[in-house]
């Protein structure tokens, strides 16, 4: 998770995704940019709650959509078909909203602004195109924006899956233009086919789906008090990912210590445990986790090891959880097809196949805590299904959450 990239969402294994910033072929887009602060003051999470388009439930799959040019069209459905799927996520994850999003698609030739107006002096005008009754806007300048950064729309499109932006004080410059809400980029399908290496003519529709499903969760995932702050810290890079990759890749005992916790949680996820070994699993993993951490935290050169593993397994390791669940449970899938969608099967290789019907099930690139937070989330599934409605409360989120089960009756 670089800074402004939450594009590590990988496909059935393919290769780590690229980070967004593009060397040389970024450059500022004006209307975003701004000078940082000299002082930080106090600031409260966003509330992103003061114009609310059409909730997400009243539309369908027929009826959300207005766009003559058929591949804006196709893509528009796809993001329609997501919400909606996002929209019944709230039954687990409350506080999850479908709503009060400026949502951003690139295509090869266009960018498309969704469920929010465009910034004053940003290259988006008004298209014919219509997404839940509101108007779409279209930036056809010729260079795709992600806030103060801009690139030409197939070296963005190589270089990004999706991402998400929350205003933060710690970041002005690069945050600014999200204050009122957050922001949601994702490229269109037929681009990351055509321009993203991780990609090609094989890949699904369900699979662009999940990817959508889990980048989105981060929308409001950060939005939660505890996880706003660790925001704040992620873009100064006081926590940052790469560190823990580094010592994951260069570090053969924290390596070891790492795969067998990995290969303790997976086996035991698809023994498919009840409660009892479920809460045995996890209270072993616990004191592998706590002797891993405590013989590599000298060494480690990120600060806090402590800190950055459990938060890295909370943020991408709760969202991977999510993005599987997605992709096998049938409840989680609105009714109906997307009927012109040639790459769509109807999640016929995932949906209701449990475990053996998740396609990220591991560590890609050495980003571990991927895996590991999702077997987790899966454990704690089968000892006590709620935990998804309180672990954004907990100090240790999904670690902490993991003591508590293991600590209690």
């Amino acid at each position: 998770m670089d800074l402004l990239c939450f594009s590590n969402t990988l496909i059935k294994d393919r290769a780590t995704q690229a980070a967004l910033v593009l060397g040389g072929l970024i450059a500022c887009a004006s209307w975003a940019c701004s000078t940082a602060p000299e002082s930080l003051p106090n600031h409260e999470p966003p509330s992103p709650a003061s114009v609310s388009p059409p909730n997400a439930q009243e539309n369908t799959l027929e009826d959300a959509v207005e766009a003559q040019d058929e591949a804006l069209r196709l893509t528009l459905e796809r993001v329609n078909y997501a919400l909606l799927g996002v929209d019944k996520l709230k039954a687990r994850w409350p506080w999850l909203s479908a709503d009060d999003t400026c949502v951003v698609i690139t295509a090869l030739d266009a960018q498309y602004l969704l469920g929010c107006s465009p910034p004053e002096g940003s290259p988006y005008t008004l298209s014919q195109a219509r997404f839940r009754g509101q108007p779409v806007y279209e930036n056809k300048s010729g260079q795709a924006v992600l806030g103060p950064q801009a690139a030409p729309y197939r070296a963005f499109a190589g270089a990004l899956v999706g991402t998400m932006i929350l205003y933060h004080p710690a970041q002005e410059a690069l945050t600014g233009f999200a204050k009122e809400r957050p922001w949601f980029f994702v490229t269109a399908l037929e681009a990351l086919v055509e321009a993203h290496p991780g990609f090609d003519d094989t890949t699904r529709t369900e699979e662009w789906l999940a990817i959508f499903v889990h980048e989105y969760f981060h929308t409001r995932q950060f939005l939660q008090p505890s996880a706003y702050l660790a925001w704040g810290s992620i873009l100064t890079k006081e926590i940052n990912p790469a560190s823990l990759v580094a010592l994951y890749m260069e570090d053969e005992a924290y390596k070891a210590a790492v795969d067998a916790e990995f290969e303790l949680l997976s086996e035991a996820v698809a023994a498919q445990p009840d409660a009892q070994q479920a809460r045995a699993t996890l209270k072993r993993w616990l004191e592998m986790r706590q002797r891993r951490i405590e013989a590599a935290a000298e060494a480690y050169v990120g600060g806090n090891l402590e800190r950055d593993d459990m938060t890295y397994t909370y943020i991408e390791g709760v969202a991977r959880y999510v993005e599987n669940t997605y992709l096998v449970d049938p409840e989680l899938h609105p009714s109906g097809k997307l009927k012109a969608d040639p790459r769509f099967d109807a999640f016929k290789d995932s949906e209701g196949k449990g475990y053996q019907g998740m396609w990220q099930r591991g560590m890609p690139g050495g980003q571990y805590y991927y895996g590991l937070g999702m077997h987790v989330g899966l454990l704690l599934d089968a000892i006590d299904p709620s935990w998804t409605h309180k672990v954004h409360e907990h100090p240790r989120w999904v670690v902490g959450v993991a003591q508590d089960v293991v600590a209690g009756p």
